[in-house]
């Protein structure tokens, strides 16, 4: 009989839309059942033929040599993030559910079943998977726990929530099993999706050190997308140093290398971040080249990059004072919102922040301010936006006379970014 057959009984119950009462009526009392699906009883062999029987499974382990290959192979194409053949074994897995479990699989397979969920952007499926694999975290072997690290911080990061996700990706490298140390493409990638979370969070030193690991082995093993990918991130990470001479190199070699490889996302955003550098520099001209090569690129797609090209067409022309640019690009933009765009929320708040910034304030602007920019920004610990909008807000206040209200915004802006000071150099 099979050690997980506990995990059996519940994935098939669970599978079949049967209560634990309804399926051990006759058999065995409720507590008794869910402690055999708990794996923390001894089972009684006949309950179980009569419960395996009610679940039309089999209460022996059922032995196939190849479900291992068929399992690792989807797992590598995940870590590859070769989404349609993932999506492909992951059918054939789905088929074979009762060979995974019986192989002591099945909390690897639901542990990277998290990971698919996400990379596939089914979130609604993701949230509950997070929730029932939380739930069992404690029947997690090493290997197993290094995985709900690993899959917590990209859940967490799917989520915005910036800060969770990173301090989930820096215990998974403390506690990365012996088995997968060796492992080079499981551990750089690890290093670089810390890099990712740490350039959201403006953790420049972090985003520095890990990119630069990913970057080696990545140049070494010719993975010349993440390379891309790679020196995007160090491009930002020199901007926010002010080293631009570094961060135009980067840039620059990362459009190359996308142009060859015909990586169009990748080429996207290469383009994006020119756009913001030359915006930084408050060089209009050079910015808005690059953001209107961007929009061109993504025009049409109904995606965020096509999003924030625009927005960042806007931003710049109202920097630069041309009103009536500003004016139009603002529009296009809240036109392509109207269309059901799914857009993340910092982006949102910026098209409608600008709104108030091209078209004139009202109180809309200090309900927006002070009941959901501000919270959702303080409480993910994005200090750097967070203080931002914080400047932002004292300096309406401080426009309208409200001197004593507009110091209180401008100190609390102070000490946000002394926060993100205080973070990076932990």
């Amino acid at each position: 009989m099979s050690e997980g057959i506990g995990h059996k009984i519940k994935y098939f119950r669970t599978k079949a839309n049967m209560t634990q009462e309804e399926l051990a009526k006759g058999i065995v009392s409720v507590s008794y059942l869910s402690k055999i699906e708990r794996n923390s009883a001894d089972p009684n062999p006949d309950a179980i033929e009569k419960i395996c029987q009610r679940l039309e499974i089999q209460p022996e382990r059922v032995l196939d040599h190849n479900i291992n290959n068929l399992v690792y192979q989807w797992f590598n194409q995940l870590l590859d993030e070769n989404i349609i053949r993932a999506h492909e074994t992951y059918q054939r897995i789905e088929e074979e559910i009762e060979k995974v479990i019986d192989a002591d699989l099945y909390w690897l397979v639901e542990l990277h079943t998290l990971f698919y969920f996400i990379l596939t952007n089914q979130l609604n499926y993701a949230k509950r998977k997070y929730a029932f694999l939380e739930q069992d975290r404690s029947h997690f072997n090493e290997i197993e726990h290094y995985y709900w690290l690993k899959f917590s911080g990209y859940y967490n990061y799917s989520n915005l929530a910036y800060e969770d996700a990173f301090q989930f990706y820096l215990r998974a490298e403390k506690m990365m099993p012996e088995e997968l140390v060796n492992n080079q493409q499981e551990k750089h990638d690890l290093y670089f999706q810390i890099s990712c979370t740490a350039t959201r969070l403006y953790y420049t030193y972090h985003s520095t050190v890990y990119v630069k690991r990913a970057l080696d082995y990545y140049r070494n093993t010719y993975q010349l997308k993440r390379c891309a990918e790679s020196h995007i991130i160090l491009g930002v990470a020199y901007k926010r140093m002010n080293e631009v001479n570094e961060a135009l190199t980067n840039f620059e070699l990362a459009c190359k290398i996308a142009t060859e490889l015909k990586e169009h996302d990748v080429l996207v955003r290469c383009n994006q971040a020119m756009g913001e550098l030359y915006s930084d520099m408050q060089l209009t001209d050079q910015a808005i080249h690059y953001y209107k090569h961007c929009y061109e690129l993504s025009k049409h797609s109904f995606t965020e990059a096509e999003l924030n090209a625009i927005s960042g067409l806007f931003k710049a022309y109202y920097n630069c004072g041309d009103i009536e640019q500003a004016k139009q690009w603002h529009k296009v933009a809240r036109e392509l919102v109207n269309h059901e765009l799914t857009i993340s929320q910092p982006l949102n708040y910026e098209i409608s922040i600008y709104y108030y910034l091209i078209y004139g304030f009202d109180q809309g602007f200090e309900v927006l301010m002070e009941k959901e920019i501000l919270p959702f920004f303080k409480k993910r610990k994005l200090y750097l936006s967070y203080a931002y909008y914080l400047q932002m807000t004292g300096d309406y206040y401080y426009q309208i006379r409200k001197y004593k209200v507009s110091a209180n915004y401008y100190r609390e802006a102070n000490e946000a970014l002394n926060q993100l000071r205080i973070r990076d150099n932990n």
